[in-house]
């Protein structure tokens, strides 16, 4: 597709999908059945005042300097050029998902938003092979067990917080040597 336009209804997205720009002003995105989809984007994706099912969208962002704008719980998002985060949103905890920076893409989080990431047992993974930054934060959670995982390079603030009262402290094991800004736990 070129553009995509949706403002109600709802687009059930059957397999993966890709083109330019996406916005979603109303209705539902899903996908069919139990498995999440791909929808690659070279343009901005806008999908406020839309309701996306969560554990469905994997979202790559291919466009240099594309903005994405949703307050959405995404399956997956993996920025593969400079991508803009203008909303506060996360990644779901489902087994498979993740979030992924490709070497030489940076993931810009504006200020005041917070992406937030569940390094569960078998939550997501962070794939951080470009650098996340911005004035915006990083919100790791922790709940079901001890995680290890790289951290790369992430210029922005970074918290880092078990969500499960009742749960033992967690660890959190880092498998690189990070560079990281501010770290709050």
């Amino acid at each position: 597709y070129g553009t995509y336009v949706q403002s109600n209804g709802t687009a059930t997205q059957v397999g993966n999908w890709g083109g330019g720009a996406v916005t979603a002003s109303g209705g539902t995105l899903t996908g069919a059945g139990s498995a999440s989809v791909t929808l690659t984007s070279s343009g901005d994706v806008d999908l406020t005042g839309a309701t996306v099912t969560a554990d469905k969208l994997n979202l790559v962002m291919t466009g240099a300097g594309k903005t994405l704008t949703t307050t959405a719980t995404l399956f997956g998002l993996k920025a593969s050029a400079y991508t803009n985060i203008a909303a506060s949103c996360g990644i779901t905890a489902g087994a498979g998902s993740h979030l992924t920076v490709d070497e030489g893409a940076f993931l810009n989080i504006a200020n005041t938003k917070v992406l937030t990431l569940p390094l569960y047992a078998d939550g997501a993974t962070l794939v951080p092979n470009g650098p996340i930054g911005g004035l915006g934060t990083l919100a790791i959670t922790m709940s079901d067990g001890d995680v290890s995982t790289r951290l790369g390079t992430i210029l922005c603030p970074m918290t880092i917080a078990s969500i499960n009262t009742a749960a033992a402290n967690r660890v959190l094991t880092v498998l690189d040597n990070p560079s990281l800004a501010a770290v709050t736990v």
